[in-house]
């Protein structure tokens, strides 16, 4: 009786020990920012025509919407309270006239881009207010420039190495 339960049995022991178990996917990779920061030598220029260094300040954001209709001294005043829900978090730099800067950043994961926000000394026909998208689970090439009293942003993004497109062969 064993016997003819173990014989009617065993192709059924051997089809299920052939199964595999499911692959999991791959997880998503990291969202990564690579800033690159380029001042010409002649920014925030003073009274007399000098240059000198500005204060820069890098909002992580959710939206940009609070940002962008922000005025210049809501945001230098009382960022925090104007940007509220929106802000992930913020970092300071003082950048010297002539300076660039590289930057990584890995960004929280609802950071859906980049504010910058320059402190000119002179506000009149100021671009002190730049922002840069920032793509999910993506490598993101980010180039601020800084120039006279003008913020400039330029973004791309491209996939990590692992996940780009092979050419056929």
């Amino acid at each position: 009786m064993w016997l003819t339960r173990l014989l009617f049995n065993l192709p059924l022991l051997l089809v299920l020990g052939c199964a595999e178990t499911p692959e999991q996917p791959a997880p998503l990779p990291p969202t990564q920012v690579d800033l690159k920061i380029e001042s010409a030598p002649m920014i925030n220029p003073d009274a007399d025509s000098k240059a000198a260094p500005v204060l820069l300040r890098v909002y992580e954001l959710r939206e940009q919407s609070s940002f962008n209709g922000a005025d210049f001294f809501a945001l230098f005043d009382k960022d925090q309270a104007t940007l509220a829900a929106d802000l992930v978090r913020k970092q300071e730099l003082l950048i010297k006239p002539g300076e660039n800067k590289a930057i990584h950043i890995e960004p929280a994961g609802d950071t859906r881009s980049l504010g910058f926000f320059a402190a000119f000394r002179k506000l009149d026909n100021a671009q002190w207010r730049a922002v840069a998208p920032v793509v999910a689970h993506q490598n993101n090439m980010v180039t601020l420039k800084i120039k006279g009293n003008t913020l400039a942003a330029d973004a791309s993004a491209e996939p990590p190495p692992a996940l780009a497109v092979k050419p056929a062969e």
